[in-house]
C-alpha cells in the first residue's frame, strides 16, 4: 500500500509531477503550460515509467523517467533525435491546506539546447540540463488558494560545430491565486514567465576573414549571453460547471508582453469554450 509503479505512453512529462499535481483542481484552469515544469515541456508527448512510494503519513517521494521526440523547428527537415529526463520529487502535504514539494533532475538533448535547434552552429553535439524547482500551495480560506512554483537551470554543451562550448542558466516562474466561492464556480489569476535564459557564456568558431589562398579564416569569439526582454503572461480565468447538466462553460483573458523575449512583442487574446461531459 505503500509503493506505486506507472508506465505512460505519449503524455506530458511536465504533469508528471510538480504543481499540477498539488492541486488537481489546476489542470481545469488556465491556458498556458504555466503549471508544468518547463524543462520537461520542450519535447513532443513522450514515454516514461515512475515509481512513487509514500514512507510517513505526510511525505512521499517518486521518480520518473521519460524518453521523447525532439520537437522539430524546421517544416523541411527530419531526423532521428530524441531526448531523455529524469527526476526525482520529495512532497509534503502538512495540515491547514499547505503542499510544498521539491524537485531535482537532469535533462539531456540531442542536437538541442533548451529545445532550440540549428545544425550549423550545433550540429550533432548534444547538451545537458540539470534543473531543480519548488512548488507550494497554500489554502488561505475554505474558498481560496494560493499557488507558486520557481524553476531554475543550467545547461552545459560541448563539441558542437560553430558552437564549441556554452553554459547557460535558466528559469522560470508561476504565481497565481485560485477560488471557488461558490460550488459551480471557479476563479484565478496568474502570472508566468516561461522558460528564459537569465545569463551565461558561450566560445563560437566563426568565420572572420579570407586567407591569401581564398581559404576560410576562423577565430574563436566569447560571448555573454541573456535575454533582452522578459517574456511574461497574465492571465484571469473562470469555470462554471451547470448544476443539473454534464456541461462547464470556461474563460481566459491572456496578455503576453515581449514573447519570445522580444522586446515590444506583445499581445492580447479571449479565448471562451465550453465542454460537455459524456
Amino acid at each position: 500500500g505503500d509503493l506505486a509503479l506507472s508506465a505512460s505512453f505519449n503524455t506530458d512529462p511536465s504533469w508528471s509531477q510538480g504543481l499540477a499535481r498539488l492541486d488537481s483542481r489546476l489542470s481545469d484552469s488556465g491556458v498556458t503550460q504555466a503549471f508544468g515544469n518547463p524543462y520537461l515541456s520542450l519535447g513532443q508527448q513522450a514515454t516514461g515509467a515512475g515509481m512513487h512510494w509514500q514512507f510517513a503519513p505526510a511525505w512521499s517521494a517518486s521518480l520518473q523517467v521519460q524518453l521523447a521526440e525532439a520537437e522539430q523547428r524546421f517544416a523541411d527537415r527530419s531526423d532521428n533525435a530524441r531526448q531523455q529526463g529524469m527526476q526525482s520529487e520529495w512532497r509534503y502535504e502538512g495540515e491547514h491546506g499547505l503542499s510544498a514539494s521539491l524537485q531535482l533532475g537532469v535533462l539531456t538533448e540531442q542536437q538541442r539546447l533548451l529545445g532550440t535547434q540549428g545544425e550549423q552552429w550545433l550540429g550533432g553535439a548534444d547538451s545537458h540540463t540539470w534543473f531543480q524547482g519548488l512548488n507550494l500551495s497554500l489554502a488561505l480560506n475554505e474558498h481560496w488558494q494560493l499557488f507558486g512554483r520557481y524553476n531554475t537551470g543550467l545547461s552545459k554543451v560541448s563539441g558542437g560545430r560553430w558552437l564549441e562550448s556554452a553554459n547557460l542558466r535558466s528559469d522560470s516562474f508561476t504565481l497565481g491565486l485560485l477560488g471557488e466561492p461558490h460550488a459551480q464556480w471557479q476563479l484565478g489569476a496568474l502570472v508566468y514567465q516561461p522558460l528564459r535564459v537569465s545569463g551565461g557564456e558561450a566560445r563560437l568558431q566563426l568565420p572572420t576573414a579570407l586567407n591569401a589562398d581564398n581559404s576560410v579564416a576562423w577565430s574563436s569569439t566569447a560571448l555573454e549571453l541573456s535575454a533582452q526582454g522578459r517574456h511574461m503572461e497574465y492571465e484571469l480565468f473562470f469555470r462554471y460547471e451547470l448544476p443539473r447538466l454534464p456541461m462547464s462553460f470556461k474563460g481566459s483573458l491572456l496578455h503576453v508582453r515581449d514573447y519570445q523575449n522580444q522586446p515590444g512583442n506583445n499581445d492580447s487574446m479571449l479565448l471562451l469554450n465550453t465542454g460537455l461531459r459524456y
